[in-house]
């Protein structure tokens, strides 16, 4: 990881790999210079970020327009 670059984690509601799919394509399309996966083995469905500081509250503006719930875990 680079020393620049940040993790953050956030809670969703994303049921099955075909949303998880959907929304990782479409969050690396908008932000090739970051990293996304989602955990759907987690009870929270964890969405995690890797990459430069400064765009959490975009991501998760973009994913919840989307339809699908972010909320900030700490």
């Amino acid at each position: 990881m680079n020393s620049n670059n940040i993790v953050e984690i956030f809670k969703t509601n994303i049921m099955d790999q075909k949303a998880a799919k959907f929304l990782v394509s479409y969050l690396a399309a908008k932000f090739p210079h970051m990293k996304f996966n989602v955990d759907l083995h987690d009870t929270d469905k964890v969405l995690r970020m890797e990459g430069p500081t400064g765009l959490k509250q975009d991501v998760m503006t973009i994913t919840q327009i989307l339809g699908f719930e972010c909320i900030e875990l700490n």
